[in-house]
């Protein structure tokens, strides 16, 4: 199956309105630890078929795909240029580990 997640950027505008975010759209736990290593943790393991079940959402499976959409990319850029690079490098670490993350950037 294809899932997918939009994140409005112009939401972001710092790291707690990031983690807010985040939290929000993504289903993290309730114990979610509010930092960067966190998150990674969070977004690689939807794909680990529930090794630490209910970190998210979702649960996917060998054959899923998950795309991350990104809407008002700029007006994040613009307001939040540090959270947005943090990001782009969170995602690189998510994707050095699992094949079927992808961000596509709107706006």
């Amino acid at each position: 199956m294809h899932y997918s997640v939009e994140i409005d950027g112009a939401m972001i505008e710092d790291f707690d309105s990031f983690h807010n975010e985040f939290q929000a759209k993504m289903g993290f736990y309730e114990g979610y630890g509010w930092n960067l290593n966190a998150w990674i943790e969070c977004m690689t393991d939807m794909f680990n078929a529930g090794e630490h079940e209910g970190l998210t959402r979702f649960n996917l499976v060998d054959g899923d795909t998950f795309e991350l959409v990104i809407s008002n990319t700029q007006q994040w850029k613009q307001q939040a240029p540090e959270v947005f690079e943090t990001f782009v490098d969170c995602c690189g670490a998510c994707n050095r580990e699992k094949t079927h993350f992808q961000v596509k950037y709107l706006g």
